[in-house]
């Protein structure tokens, strides 16, 4: 019996529908890398070329608007990181990829990617099922955008997302809810009081 590091150990739990040779061909093409806070995992006008699996912290997607970043995900741990059209079309991408604190996470190539989906159909399933996870995971942020007071679209993202309650720097927050930064600080405060 194969005895994996423990934050592998813990990646490889979430695939736990995945076969032993599957499992232990995805382990053996995986590779530890830890960031520090505000480390770009993937710039602008790079090609992604691998796909992260978050063992630890916190990362986000943005992109540029106006000269302004703009917040469209946010990761933590068992979540898997692609930059979709970048990676599967390997073509420069045109969001960026960075840590919001220190990170640790596993990556896996392409290259390799493409082999244990040509080779491995329980791997495929389960990267397909990953993938629905996540435009699920988009439509409910698409509806929260809708709503039209900040009030309203915080607690709103709350409700949905609460795994990221109290993590998440106003500035980002701010970005990602399409909020002002002022307008946050107010809201989080007002929350806040009514707690006492």
């Amino acid at each position: 019996m194969l005895h994996y590091p423990s934050p592998l150990s813990k990646l490889l739990e979430n695939f736990n529908r995945l076969s032993k040779p599957t499992s232990e061909l995805l382990a053996s093409k995986l590779k530890l890398c830890v960031h520090d806070k505000n480390s770009k995992i993937l710039s602008i006008g790079n090609n992604d070329k691998y796909v992260y699996f978050v063992i630890t912290g916190l990362i986000r997607k943005f992109y540029i608007n106006n000269g302004k970043e703009v917040t469209s995900s946010i990761f933590t741990s068992n979540d898997i990181i692609i930059s979709f059209n970048s990676f599967f079309n390997q073509t420069t991408s045109t969001e960026a990829i960075e840590t919001i604190n220190e990170t640790e996470l596993y990556k896996l190539h392409y290259e390799d990617y493409l082999f244990l989906a040509e080779t491995r159909p329980d791997f495929i399933e389960i990267m397909s099922n990953i993938t629905l996870d996540h435009i699920n995971s988009l439509e409910d942020y698409n509806k929260l955008l809708k709503i039209k007071t900040p009030f309203d679209r915080y607690k709103m993202f709350e409700k949905l997302f609460p795994k990221y309650r109290g993590k998440l720097p106003n500035s980002i927050l701010a970005s990602y809810l399409n909020i002002s930064y002022s307008e946050i600080s107010r809201i989080r405060a007002k929350i806040l009081k009514s707690y006492y």
